[in-house]
């Protein structure tokens, strides 16, 4: 078919795209009927089936969204589109939806629906979720909230209760832990120490995060900042106020070695690092070296001094044994060199090992797991026939779904990934929908555009982008591809179960350790990732999830299941891999894995291939009056410095 430009003939574009997806249609008229209603232009019928969206689509949402009565989750929803998709009528989509973004506001005793008070808290609630973003009310004309001192820029928490919490903690430490604790304390409270620099090294399970939420609550208890990073999105979410480094130090993705932090010396949160007292970072070893240099110049900028860090205490945490940071078609020693390991900082860092594992109930599963080299899978793990069948069974309905919310198979690959997902969806009862997304690309070049015509945009899949056809149903279990609320939790690899759908919008239940359950509004946004492979930047506009029944084992870091597949249709690729997906459950009970027979595997004799990146000692030499160093191999796969 001939290309067409949407800005010259909107009607005859969206002839083009039903023509793409609209099978065996015998006229216009048929072309223009979608689900036993006839339109009368073919805009309208791909707007209907989701092919053509402008921006009447967030006028369609917060309508949709209205209904469910709801204001909160309405208040948070219309921070979404402000924040993720920046419409350009904000202003106006405020003023037609006012009354249901206050109308839990008003119906307090003495106020009324036209109440100003209402109106003012409505933009505080809206605000202070917008501010999460780096953005406020006045950035989409919006009136600005006329007691902004009431908004809040970091976390307040109730000293009494931290400091109460902290008390009852520090008396369950063990003697490694508290001896830590005490060091670290003493760090923060003597000026003349040299010694802030600390990382905590040990396998799931040692206490890591027990010894962070320790610290949290005492400084927290004592009136003083203490700020919570982890690498990703999950495990922030298991640290209380965490964020991701990237969303509290202003740094960009990906990072470069020539990347910068962009937070201004003047802002709200530059303020707050200066205040605070101690920094907890973790599941550092998945943070690239870049971060590290990253944040030591912004802290050395604010602080105005040359020290590591800017002399602030800083604690990293973590496990080598698990995955390294993401390096794309990177060999062994790029992947290395990436490591915060390799860093000149390093050697700063105290490294304290904890090694004693508070938390498992097979003693015997994580010795072996200690031990995770190239091995022979013990026989009892092994799934020799379905893995799909033998994780979720013949047949899901949509209420025993809750049963498998700590359930997943994990996978090397997202191509696997998608294939599982597809069967587990094909055995949950109910009607699939199919949403399709929007595809664009962004060039100035009307050439460059027409290079690339709409059906070739709708196959790809980058990675970390929603598929063009994305099928749901009830009672599905989805994963977040984007932050959408870091401080309710709802980040990039957050699990829910979706409740209802909606044409354009979805909504789910997060899936949380404890018995509540937080519904969400999802709409679809603008995601446009350039970290891709290809040479154009693609814009896709569709609801950022997708199917989690499996997902990636690098996905599953820093998370904790109570039952797991491991599909390994050829052996792991990359560093840790095999050991991260092991001890993602606490014993070897609740780990099935299904090896497919291959040249590097054999299921007969139950053996896979391992991966384990030596770490390099970095030594330095002195040759022809020039500072330079090189990397010795040590004999063992060491984690501890050298």
């Amino acid at each position: 078919m001939y290309s067409v430009n949407i800005n010259s003939d909107v009607e005859r574009f969206c002839l083009r795209l039903l023509l793409l997806h609209v099978k065996g249609a015998t006229s216009f008229e048929h072309i223009r009927t979608v689900g036993g209603v006839h339109f009368p232009t073919f805009k309208e019928a791909a707007q209907r089936l989701g092919l053509f969206q402008d921006d009447e689509l967030w006028d369609l949402t917060l309508h949709e969204a209205s209904s469910e009565m709801m204001p909160q989750l309405l208040r948070e929803l219309f921070d979404n589109i402000c924040a993720l998709a920046s419409p350009p009528n904000a202003k106006q989509l405020f003023e037609k939806y006012k009354q249901q973004l206050i109308e839990d506001l008003s119906r307090h005793p003495g106020h009324t629906p036209d109440c100003q008070t209402c109106l003012n808290n409505a933009l505080l609630d809206i605000q202070d979720i917008l501010i999460v973003n780096g953005k406020k009310c006045q950035d989409f004309g919006l009136p600005t909230p006329t007691d902004n001192s009431t908004v809040k820029t970091t976390d307040i928490y109730d000293a009494v209760l931290q400091s109460h919490i902290g008390v009852q903690m520090q008396a369950a430490l063990n003697d490694l832990q508290r001896e830590t604790f005490e060091d670290i304390l003493s760090a923060t409270q003597n000026d003349t120490l040299h010694q802030r620099c600390y990382f905590l090294d040990g396998p799931g399970g040692s206490g890591k995060t027990y010894l962070y939420q320790t610290l949290l609550h005492s400084f927290r208890g004592n009136k003083e900042i203490a700020l919570a990073v982890a690498s990703t999105g999950i495990a922030a979410n298991l640290l209380e106020g965490g964020r991701t480094y990237h969303s509290q130090f202003k740094l960009p993705v990906p990072l470069l070695d020539t990347s910068t932090s962009s937070m201004r010396q003047t802002s709200n949160d530059a303020t707050n690092l200066r205040k605070t007292k101690i920094i907890i970072w973790d599941e550092s070893t998945m943070a690239p070296s870049d971060a590290l240099r990253c944040v030591d110049k912004l802290l050395q900028e604010l602080m105005k001094n040359n020290k590591p860090f800017g002399g602030k205490t800083i604690i990293l945490g973590g496990d080598f044994r698990q995955t390294l940071p993401v390096v794309a078609h990177g060999s062994r020693s790029a992947i290395v060199e990436s490591s915060i390991k390799v860093n000149t900082l390093w050697d700063k860092f105290k490294i304290i090992k904890l090694q004693t594992n508070v938390r498992s109930v097979d003693p015997e599963f994580s010795s072996w797991l200690i031990k995770l080299d190239i091995f022979q899978i013990p026989p009892k793990m092994i799934c020799k026939n379905s893995i799909v069948k033998e994780i979720y069974g013949d047949h899901l309905h949509p209420d025993q779904i809750s049963t498998f919310e700590k359930t997943a198979i994990l996978c090397p690959k997202n191509c696997d990934v998608d294939n599982i997902n597809e069967e587990v969806l094909s055995l949950l009862e109910g009607e699939s929908y199919t949403y399709l997304s929007t595809d664009s690309i962004d060039e100035e070049s009307q050439e460059d555009k027409d290079n690339y015509p709409i059906e070739f945009l709708n196959e790809l899949a980058p990675s970390g982008m929603p598929v063009h056809k994305l099928k749901l149903k009830i009672g599905c279990i989805i994963m977040l591809l984007r932050n959408l609320n870091t401080k309710r939790g709802l980040c990039n690899g957050t699990r829910l179960i979706v409740t209802a759908m909606r044409q354009n919008l979805l909504i789910a239940k997060v899936l949380t350790p404890t018995s509540e359950r937080k519904n969400i509004f999802i709409p679809r946004i603008d995601l446009a990732p350039s970290n891709t492979e290809l040479p154009f930047v693609l814009r896709r506009r569709q609801f950022p999830v997708k199917l989690a029944f499996a997902m990636t084992i690098n996905k599953s870091q820093g998370q904790t299941f109570d039952r797991v597949g491991i599909y390994l249709p050829e052996p792991v690729f990359s560093h840790g891999q095999l050991y991260v997906a092991f001890s993602r459950v606490k014993s070897s009970a609740d780990v099935k894995i299904k090896v497919i027979d291959g040249r590097e595997q054999v299921m007969f004799y139950y053996t896979t291939r391992q991966i384990i990146y030596p770490f390099f000692c970095k030594i330095w030499l002195i040759y022809n009056k020039t500072l330079l160093y090189v990397y010795v191999m040590p004999c063992q796969n060491s984690i501890t410095k050298m």
